[in-house]
């Protein structure tokens, strides 16, 4: 099983860097890139530096390479935000990008959220309800498995 989002790993500088969606995650990518020596590459790639980083960057072989070092002795940086905020940008990406809306709506039972709307008082009831452990990475404990070995 894969955890979103996997770490990214600077061998040549022994970094690793964490970070959670909604957690200032497009800046943390985007200097990672510049850290990397590859943010010309980035951008050229996409304007989103989130899809070099799922596609080119995480199939790259200095990636998998990296993932069988022993990353014991690497620097970790792990960038979080505060729970309430992050929880107030979950709610307006939700509302904004409606992907999520259909499964909330679903979860408490709420047919007509799709019509009416989403409150941000349902979807901290909708946070209260599910496992924050496993739940879509936007809304996810901003703890990474990693962390319990580094």
């Amino acid at each position: 099983m894969r955890i979103e989002p996997q770490p990214l790993i600077a061998p040549d500088a022994r970094l690793i860097v964490l970070f959670s969606p909604k957690a200032a995650c497009t800046n943390v990518t985007i200097w990672f890139f510049q850290q990397l020596g590859r943010i010309a590459e980035a951008r050229e790639y996409s304007r989103w530096p989130h899809r070099y980083r799922l596609q080119p960057y995480y199939d790259s072989a200095l990636y998998r390479r990296a993932c069988r070092l022993d990353l014991t002795g690497f620097k970790v940086v792990r960038v979080i935000r505060d729970p309430y905020d992050r929880a107030a940008s979950s709610f307006r990406h939700a509302i904004r990008a409606r992907r999520i809306m259909p499964v909330i709506a679903e979860h408490l039972g709420d047919p007509d959220m799709m019509t009416r709307g989403m409150s941000f008082e349902q979807f901290m009831t909708f946070l209260e309800s599910v496992d924050i452990a496993t739940c879509d990475p936007h809304f996810r404990l901003q703890r990474h498995p990693v962390e319990d070995l580094l």
